[in-house]
């Protein structure tokens, strides 16, 4: 009898045990492009058809490259199916590092970041993904006005796990150079 409720009690010290095995940081950012140049315009040629030049100006996009990792381990993880993570989204907040003086607090910015991540409790799979850190509107309607700025640029990833269904997310920072950089005419965008 003494055997039959020591086994029981281990048994059910077991079961409160196991969602105590909180998986925890297992999705990862490994690397972000840092420090990331961010031009505030690009300046080129174009030729018509007489084939005048004539000077334009482009407000670049910048996406950056950023890879994860998902190191799900743990009892009660699913042989039916990959174990995957689903990033959706990046929360973007700055923070001025250097350079000109800020004219008010940026704003935060939440742009999508659509990646599947497969669980690999190794540590060694890498997935690759990008986001856009400053749209051309943001650019223009927030940074325009500054010669160079250094910022701290924390990066909030999140989604959700296949399996349970929770919410995840990994956190990041990187640092970004803000400013009109020197463009090469011949090669708009690059």
């Amino acid at each position: 009898m003494r055997r039959i409720i020591f086994v029981s009690a281990l048994g059910l010290l077991a079961l409160l045990l196991l969602p105590a095995c909180q998986r925890e940081n297992a999705l990862r950012v490994v690397s972000v492009e840092s420090p990331y140049y961010a031009d505030l315009v690009d300046y080129g040629q174009e030729r018509d058809e007489e084939g005048n030049i004539t000077e334009i100006e482009v407000t670049p996009v910048d996406v950056v490259g950023v890879q994860f990792q998902y190191v799900e381990i743990g009892p009660g993880l699913p042989t039916w199916t990959p174990y995957q993570a689903h990033v959706e989204k990046v929360t973007i907040s700055f923070k001025r590092l250097g350079g000109d003086e800020l004219y008010q607090p940026l704003p935060n910015i939440t742009v999508p970041c659509k990646v599947v991540v497969q669980s690999d409790p190794t540590g060694k799979k890498i997935v690759s993904g990008a986001f856009e850190l400053f749209s051309a509107w943001y650019k223009e309607e927030y940074l325009s006005g500054y010669d160079y700025l250094v910022l701290e640029a924390t990066l909030k990833f999140s989604g959700y796990d296949d399996a349970s269904g929770k919410p995840i997310e990994a956190t990041n920072k990187m640092e970004v150079s803000v400013s009109d950089f020197y463009d090469d005419p011949t090669r708009i965008g690059q």
